[in-house]
């Protein structure tokens, strides 16, 4: 998720498309969509852990919040390719995406799952350790996203060394068509992913005019997104209520893209209009996403386990509310105290071990 973070910085050296530079509502939009996920992750535990939830509240909010933040991040992630592309070519991103996804995807992976196999007895889904040990084939909970960016760059690489750049925009259309055919994909999770996500972040990559045009007129742009992804949503709704679950059907794939492109419209108009006001713990979420996103389901989870066990609070708004900002809060103090105490290596491999280190960040 941190993958739109350093990317600014560097666009006085290279040339690169305008849309990948000097973007300051970037930090915006991560964070409204590392809010979402942690409060749908909190929203699904509360459900797991047997709660007395609304059913329809569940699923419309279920519905709406994981019809776009996912796609969201692979979309801001693909708006920086081409400018990391140029730089460094395809060795060098992806020994940078090694430093930035697969070290902390196969650290946290571990830290976090033998913290479940000691507390199975505690937590919604009880983990074995052959469970964590299978991380390079089966990535677990919400660890697959670092999983599913890392093929997605290393597919879009490939793509990218093959294709001459006056023939790139045709891998969007091959995207589009590997979304809606994606039911008949292997279900490798290093398949099935970029057949879910690859055109999001091609979108990102390739679309750049029409982000400019979102950018500059974010109010116009706005009221449409607002409107078509409520459409959308709905729609998929709908749908999601008659077709048979998991019978793959080009109506529901239309209106899952469609959410997701509106929903991701949406938010970048939020977020361009954030930026230009100012707003700055917004920001901060943004540039600290990737920290939050590894730590917040054990923070929410140790809150919610206190709340029922300890306290007896049944209050599913309680619990909304207290997990959201905790699974917020806690992984933000945690990163002060390895700042104030010099600790290294939590989150990307201490700089002398880099395959391929960062510039120091403008």
């Amino acid at each position: 998720m941190h993958e739109t973070i350093s990317a600014s910085s560097h666009s006085r050296h290279v040339a690169t498309p305008v849309v990948a530079t000097r973007l300051q509502w970037v930090d915006q939009a991560k964070g409204i969509g590392i809010v979402l996920v942690v409060f749908g992750h909190v929203l699904s535990g509360v459900k797991l852990a047997g709660l007395k939830l609304d059913p329809q509240f569940f699923r419309w909010t279920w519905d709406a919040i994981y019809s776009f933040h996912i796609p969201l991040f692979f979309y801001l992630s693909g708006l920086f390719f081409p400018h990391s592309w140029q730089r460094r070519g395809l060795r060098g991103v992806m020994l940078s995406k090694v430093d930035t996804l697969v070290y902390p995807y196969v650290l946290w992976s571990l830290l976090q799952g033998f913290l479940q196999v000691a507390m199975s007895q505690h937590i919604n889904n009880p983990v074995t350790l052959g469970e964590v040990f299978s991380l390079l084939w089966h990535p677990r909970q919400e660890f697959w996203f670092l999983y599913a960016l890392f093929f997605v760059y290393l597919i879009a690489c490939l793509l990218y060394a093959v294709l001459p750049p006056q023939r790139r925009w045709m891998l969007l259309v091959a995207a589009v068509v590997f979304y809606f055919f994606r039911a008949g994909v292997p279900r490798w999770p290093s398949i099935m992913y970029p057949a879910w996500y690859l055109v999001y972040f091609l979108a990102g990559a390739l679309l750049h005019s029409a982000t400019q045009s979102i950018t500059a007129q974010p109010r116009r742009w706005l009221a449409l997104a607002v409107a078509v992804f409520a459409g959308a949503t709905v729609l998929a709704h709908w749908l999601a209520q008659t077709v048979p679950y998991g019978q793959s059907n080009p109506l529901i794939s239309a209106g899952n893209l469609l959410s997701a492109v509106a929903g991701t419209m949406m938010t970048v108009c939020l977020s361009v209009l954030l930026a230009t006001r100012g707003v700055r713990l917004m920001a901060q979420l943004g540039r600290m996403s990737l920290q939050i996103y590894l730590l917040h389901t054990t923070a929410a989870g140790a809150v919610r386990i206190a709340l029922i066990k300890l306290l007896g609070v049944n209050s599913v708004p309680l619990h909304l509310l207290v997990g959201t900002a905790v699974g917020i809060a806690a992984p933000m103090v945690f990163v002060y105290l390895l700042e104030r105490w010099k600790i290294p290596g939590l989150f990307a491999p201490p700089p002398r071990f880099q395959l391929q280190p960062e510039p120091a960040r403008a």
